[in-house]
């Protein structure tokens, strides 16, 4: 049986070769030409443009294929981009000592801008550029902002008829010696549209459009400075809004187009100088070019020059994966290998992205022309499925798997012990409630029981004391007072619990609220321990509440301000109205509370110190209670406590319409 299963996949490997060889070839062959084919063309024909004009034509261009240009002269030197030179004139040129002291000690500009204007007119040509360009930047400082932009306009496009002034300033014969003053006159243009954009001027855009057609293409410049130039203006184009406008999209998009192969030209131009450099590199071959990054060069003759055209790795992949699309089956896939032994196009494994061991490519074919010294492999798609891949993918199924199960007892073990948790809370908060309701209950009714024997042993045995009688009938009513408050909370978390409380909301003066609730407790506030301010402001708004219920908020909040304020009790009532809100504010000087505790207060049976609940009184349902009414009311309750300085409980609700 594996014999049987080597034999049919030898000869399935067999046909698969026959199958695509010829193809295989044929592309290798035909695809090696076409690449380059109309463009190199092209160039070949435009011997009679400048370096500089040749590299804006091939690399400005939308879809241009090139990503970059280095041109060579006749004697095989480097002639574009131009590199910066150490030899350059700097602006800090000591014959101009005078004019930078008037510039940037003495802050005295239209002075400077006087003494910049004679080296300009009779200073030699080393000093012209920099003393024109002084005179814009101190004409600028001092607000001269009209004669800065003529002054700009003369030097920076001095070959225009309307520059007259400038004749008058700098002879004809050398107001254009190139090389040296270039950099002047093309600080010179970003200066003038730089004031366009200070002084918000009509002609910006089309300052701006000027020289981002022209793009520095008639000024000999290193292409540093002509990077930095074109990047600011497209900045001043894009800051000004000018960049949705048709007229100007498509020459910002060349400029930075230019800009990004500038930069990448510069960075070839350094490691190929001299074309001596490319001993050993046939002509018309693509090499990688491993200093500038994902990128290819091809360099060849054109005409007296010589060219290193410099094409994006993308490019030729996105070339070659077109090319090879057609070859790329289930059975195999196709990938293009570059002179460096890098893979330029197609997936290393389409089907698991891992590098492909050497042994498993079954064919390999040379290309030649431009892309000489590459190949095209093609591999089996299923060899990577080797046994021991298959054995280790295996592996990794028993392994997950066996994860996966583990996980899900984990998981299952959790929300039992979860559940079983939860079941055991119940229990005890069922049995805590039970065992406090007993005890609420019982402690009333205890109370009672034995004033009411007392008074009776009395009357039986003939005493009779009025004075006495009526306290202990006072002290009973409040007993009874008690106890029924405490029913009618049971009762209402009751119907709470089976969201059948009803509420019977109409227009309430909040002042006949906070009278109620005060008169209810009102016995408790009397001692002479306890202090009790009770403050109500004029001309409240009405609320719309059910009144019964607002009162039992007010009641409860009184009744905790007492309960946990032990002696010397001060406690304080507002109503007032805030932010078209009606306020009822409750504060005392008890316990308080911490941040833990405040969040919890109005969960259901919540108490914070059993023993003090004990002493209190109490059964943990009065806050949530309070909570529910003041949630229906649409209103909201704010807590501000902090432990051993008391606690301010505010109920807002929404004044009626």
């Amino acid at each position: 049986m594996n014999q049987a299963m080597k034999n049919e996949r030898l000869a399935i490997r067999q046909k698969l070769i026959d199958t695509y060889s010829g193809e295989a070839e044929s592309l290798a062959a035909e695809q090696s030409e076409k690449f380059l084919a109309g463009d190199i063309k092209t160039i070949l024909n435009s011997t009679a443009q400048s370096a500089s004009e040749l590299f804006e034509a091939f690399t400005g261009r939308e879809d241009s294929l090139w990503q970059g240009m280095v041109i060579y002269g006749k004697d095989g030197r480097l002639n574009f981009p131009v590199l910066s030179s150490e030899d350059e004139i700097a602006d800090s040129n000591p014959v101009l000592g005078k004019a930078w002291q008037l510039e940037f000690v003495e802050k005295d500009f239209l002075s400077a801008a006087d003494v910049y204007g004679q080296f300009a007119a009779a200073g030699d040509e080393e000093v012209r550029g920099a003393a024109m360009t002084g005179r814009i930047r101190c004409l600028k400082k001092a607000e001269k902002f009209a004669e800065a932009l003529e002054a700009c306009g003369q030097l920076a496009w001095p070959d225009e008829k309307q520059n007259r002034l400038l004749a008058k300033l700098i002879p004809v014969q050398i107001q254009r010696e190139g090389g040296k003053q270039d950099r002047f006159i093309a600080e010179a243009r970003l200066m003038q549209i730089e004031l366009y954009q200070d002084l918000s001027h009509p002609d910006l855009q089309k300052g701006c459009e000027k020289i981002l057609k022209n793009r520095f293409s008639d000024l000999s410049i290193d292409s540093a400075t002509k990077i930095f130039l074109l990047r600011r203006c497209i900045s001043v184009a894009e800051q000004a809004g000018l960049a949705a406008k048709p007229e100007l999209a498509k020459a910002i998009g060349a400029a930075k187009r230019v800009v990004s192969a500038q930069e990448v030209s510069a960075l070839a131009a350094k490691n190929y100088l001299y074309t001596s450099s490319f001993e050993g590199w046939p002509e018309g071959t693509f090499r990688r070019i491993a200093s500038v990054g994902n990128i290819y060069g091809v360099h060849f003759a054109a005409g007296s020059r010589y060219v290193l055209g410099l094409v994006g790795g993308e490019r030729i992949a996105e070339y070659w994966t077109k090319a090879v699309e057609g070859m790329n089956e289930r059975a195999i896939f196709c990938r293009v290998i570059d002179n460096t032994g890098q893979v330029a196009a197609g997936a290393a494994d389409a089907k698991t992205g891992q590098a492909v061991p050497a042994g498993e490519r079954f064919m390999s074919w040379d290309l030649v022309g431009n892309f000489a010294g590459w190949k095209i492999e093609l591999y089996f798609a299923d060899s990577v499925l080797s046994e021991a891949a298959a054995a280790k993918r295996q592996q990794a199924v028993y392994l997950w798997t066996f994860i996966l199960v583990i996980g899900s007892m984990v998981i299952v073990a959790g929300l039992l012990t979860r559940l079983m948790l939860q079941q055991a809370k119940l229990n005890r908060l069922k049995n805590d409630f039970i065992a406090t309701v007993t005890h609420e209950l019982k402690t009333p009714l205890a109370s009672m029981r034995v004033l009411v024997d007392t008074l009776l042993d009395r009357s039986a045995s003939g005493e009779s004391d009025t004075k006495q009688a009526e306290e202990y009938l006072t002290l009973i009513s409040r007993e009874n007072e008690r106890l029924s408050r405490l029913i009618d909370n049971f009762l209402t978390f009751s119907r709470m619990e089976r969201n059948k409380q009803a509420f019977d909301f109409t227009r309430v003066n909040p002042a006949d609220i906070a009278k109620s609730a005060v008169e209810a407790v009102q016995t408790k506030f009397t001692s002479a321990e306890c202090k009790f301010a009770f403050m109500i402001d004029e001309n409240l708004p009405f609320v719309s509440a059910d009144k019964d219920a607002m009162v039992t908020v007010i009641v409860n909040l009184l009744d905790n301000a007492c309960k946990y304020s032990y002696n010397d009790k001060q406690i304080e009532m507002r109503v007032f109205v805030e932010s078209s809100q009606v306020c009822f504010s409750v504060k005392d000087n008890g316990i308080g509370m911490n941040r833990r505790v405040v969040k919890k207060i109005f969960d259901k049976f919540y108490q914070a110190d059993d023993s003090l609940s004990r002493r209190a009184g109490g059964c943990g349902l009065g806050l949530s209670i309070v909570k529910f009414i003041v949630d229906a009311h649409k209103g909201r309750i704010i807590v501000k406590s902090e432990p051993g300085k008391g606690s301010v409980f505010t109920i807002k609700v929404p004044v009626a319409a």
